[in-house]
């Protein structure tokens, strides 16, 4: 307004300058009386724009300086002179000033609601990242607790029953199971799926129930994979435990004494298969088309079923798909579930009978000197690991390195620092971490779940198949 008011008034000045000047020099274009004329309308539309735009400023600062209290911002009262007084009084004759208040009050509404959605949203993700924070320390508990206990139950396994000591470990062990189910619960705030390594998964699963199927049947379960390629998949981790849990206490149920159940996990193309087979009584084929149905049968000897229509339902939430397949003797049961693509090798034990370990956990050396490797450099801090590499230049050197060495000291800052080698393995508990897969992705380095090194205590590997 300011704007239109200065350069109206210079235009009209102009004019009029020019006028004069004609009529001074006596060219007599135009009329004294048109002149007069002239400069009458002009000064007359210069005063309305004027008023026009001193109307429009007040307005304005009306607005401003309510917005402003609205907000909170205080300021300092200040005199209104005559001509101030004339606008005021001329908006609120015209009714002006209670359509300002009106349109003000809808502007503060949406700055109240707006405020609202910012202050919600800045609640909701505050409380989303103090429960994401919650959920990965109950993982990396869960994590740190698996790697003993997998060592715990499999030196249970080994121990003589008629041990003093057998019933007081065995009570322990099934407490920290607990407490792991109880961490587990924390992962069900969003209910949503995570990344798992199916072989680790499923290796804890029949390390749990090896016990049973021996003590009840003398039944033998086994689990086949292969541990140069590990399978990454998202699911709810209890929830396809149990799952597993139920198709291998079906097959228990439907073998004879000194039966056999084979757990195998395969991958084809993007997919990771997972069979569960036994050599049970089968399943009828009458009974086959209702066998995922509420109250389908398993088709055991009693013929009562056992919850493969909510197996089936807790599959089918990961995106995978699970089938009964039809055999001369048995039941065989195949679940397929997609492959997550983390850029990264998951990898189970290297194929070698010697290895360098950096790693300031004394259970991982002693664990494999137990099922049959040499360790031939054992280095237990970061700095005795960077001097181990700088030595280690054969790249027929397998080195498994843990990825939390110290306080503030990881694996894969020390990796960081050497060239790119593919005999490096980081052996942690930190393996299905997303910010750790991403950097080891980062290094080339294939991941090791350090969970799998305790799951083969008790057996001793054939190292000189390793060497040919």
């Amino acid at each position: 307004m300011q704007s239109i008011q200065k350069y109206s008034g210079l235009l009209i000045l102009c004019l009029a300058a020019s006028v004069g000047t004609v009529i001074y020099k006596g060219i007599g274009i135009f009329s004294t009386d048109f002149v007069f004329t002239f400069l009458l309308v002009g000064s007359g539309l210069f005063l309305v724009l004027k008023v026009v735009s001193l109307i429009a400023e007040s307005i304005c600062l009306k607005m401003i300086s309510e917005i402003k209290s609205l907000i909170g911002i205080k300021e300092t009262a200040e005199e209104s002179g005559s001509i101030q007084a004339y606008i005021d009084a001329f908006l609120e004759t015209t009714e002006t000033e209670e359509i300002i208040t009106d349109k003000i009050s809808l502007i503060a509404k949406d700055l109240r609601n707006y405020e609202l959605k910012i202050y919600s949203r800045f609640l909701s993700e505050n409380s989303e990242n103090k429960n994401q924070e919650r959920i990965e320390l109950a993982k990396k508990i869960r994590h740190d607790i698996r790697s003993p206990l997998s060592s715990m139950q499999a030196a249970y396994e080994l121990l003589d029953k008629n041990d003093m000591t057998a019933p007081a470990i065995a009570t322990a062990i099934k407490r920290i199971h607990i407490l792991i189910d109880d961490l587990n619960e924390v992962d069900k705030v969003y209910k949503k799926p995570t990344l798992v390594i199916a072989e680790v998964n499923l290796e804890d699963t029949v390390t749990t129930l090896s016990s049973r199927f021996k003590s009840e049947k003398n039944v033998t379960l086994t689990l086949e994979y292969d541990e140069n390629l590990l399978n990454p998949i998202n699911i709810r981790e209890k929830d396809f435990t149990t799952a597993i849990e139920s198709l291998l206490k079906n097959s228990l149920e439907a073998v004879d004494l000194n039966g056999l159940v084979n757990l195998k996990i395969e991958r084809k193309l993007n997919k990771c298969i997972i069979t569960v087979e036994d050599n049970g009584c089968g399943i009828s084929s009458e009974n086959v088309p209702n066998l995922f149905s509420k109250g389908g049968t398993f088709g055991k000897a009693h013929g009562v079923g056992l919850g493969l229509y909510h197996a089936k339902k807790t599959i089918e939430s990961f995106g995978a798909t699970i089938a009964y397949i039809p055999q001369i003797q048995g039941a065989k049961f195949q679940i397929q579930i997609p492959i997550v693509q983390t850029g990264v090798v998951f990898s189970g034990l290297p194929k070698t009978s010697t290895i360098k370990i950096i790693d300031d956990d004394l259970l991982v050396p002693r664990t494999l000197l137990d099922i049959g490797y040499k360790i031939t450099e054992h280095a237990k801090t970061f700095e005795l690991g960077q001097d181990l590499l700088a030595r280690s230049t054969l790249e027929s050197e397998i080195i498994l390195i843990d990825n939390r060495l110290e306080i503030g000291k990881y694996g894969t800052a020390l990796i960081a620092q050497q060239a790119r080698r593919k005999n490096i393995y980081l052996c942690t508990n930190d393996y299905d971490d997303s910010n750790f897969i991403d950097e080891a992705r980062s290094l080339g380095v294939k991941i090791l779940p350090k969970p799998l090194v305790f799951s083969h205590i008790g057996t001793n590997l054939n190292m000189t198949t390793f060497n040919k």
